[in-house]
């Protein structure tokens, strides 16, 4: 069953949600209105087969769902005059494609970079509806919990100029009436006690993409970023991979004092993998932490779309 769920912000994100931040909040919905064990039988069960997969927020323009630029091989036949660099360093600042653009990606109509350029630039500039900027607080004394004597500091936050969607694809539909509540209930990411993260959420049927999770070949591009694997044949795929360091959710339940989770290196979303054999789901979930009364997970499954053709 494909899912989508569209999120109207109605404050700023600490920084801009990921599957992973989407995972948390749907862990700590299930764990506040349906008790510990619930979550920790929901935690059990991905460490064998996920029960659902989720994609990375997907902003809207003008009503079309985007989706990051796919990584593909270039195309390009070298810089040779002044209008193909500018034509190259344009491309590189695409951050969006439109779906009918990704569905003709999907359907092996577009191949390579040069390809996606010359589509792009055909259609209506989309704008980055992801905007970064910086809001001044006042800092507490935190021996008066005043801000006398206190100082003033800039925290960079997010804004969403437009709402988003997320695509949840369960493999087991017994989870979907308790994923909904979760994510009506929490708000997603850091900085909860401040206001942030709230949204308001609604919740479609929408089959645009189930072929293309459904009908599975040896190449996909993910929606959300991915730990890699040993199933992944990463010399013939294309690529990005960033590394993430985050500390533990203490907003409903503070834990007995400030922790990190490991660090972990992710293979971006919009990344092009080709992968040695056909499976269900790729990624996995990995122990963050281990602390006296519990273990914490961080999340990392791929959300596939498969290419037909390969």
């Amino acid at each position: 069953m494909l899912l989508r769920v569209d999120f109207k912000p109605l404050s700023p994100f600490k920084t801009f949600p990921e599957s992973f931040t989407l995972f948390g909040s749907i862990c700590w919905g299930v764990r506040v209105l349906y008790g510990k064990n619930e979550v920790e039988s929901l935690l059990e069960a991905f460490l064998e087969k996920p029960p659902f997969i989720l994609s990375s927020p997907l902003p809207r323009f003008r009503e079309d769902i985007l989706f990051p630029k796919p990584a593909l091989q270039g195309g390009w036949k070298g810089v040779r005059n002044t209008e193909e660099y500018k034509e190259k360093k344009a491309f590189k600042k695409v951050q969006y494609i439109s779906t009918d653009t990704l569905l003709k990606i999907l359907k092996g109509e577009i191949k390579t970079e040069k390809e996606l350029w010359e589509e792009v630039k055909s259609k209506p500039k989309i704008e980055n509806p992801v905007k970064r900027v910086n809001v001044i607080h006042a800092r507490i004394n935190r021996i008066s919990w005043t801000t006398t004597g206190g100082t003033m500091y800039n925290e960079e936050t997010t804004f969403m100029a437009t709402p988003f969607s997320v695509y949840i694809y369960f493999y087991d539909v017994s989870y979907v009436e308790k994923i909904q509540a979760a994510l009506r209930f929490t708000q997603l990411g850091g900085n909860k006690s401040t206001g942030m993260g709230y949204c308001e959420v609604s919740f479609n049927q929408d089959t645009l993409l189930k072929e293309f999770i459904e009908h599975k070949t040896g190449r996909f591009i993910t929606l959300s970023p991915v730990f890699p694997s040993e199933h992944f044949e990463l010399e013939e795929s294309y690529y990005d991979v960033f590394p993430l360091l985050s500390a533990v959710e203490g907003y409903y339940e503070m834990p007995l004092g400030n922790f990190l989770k490991k660090k972990f290196l992710y293979i971006s979303k919009g990344s092009f993998i080709k992968t040695k054999e056909l499976k269900d789901f790729h990624g996995s979930l990995k122990e963050a932490l281990r602390l006296p009364d519990k273990v914490v997970y961080q999340y990392g499954f791929a959300f596939p779309l498969y290419v037909r053709g390969g």
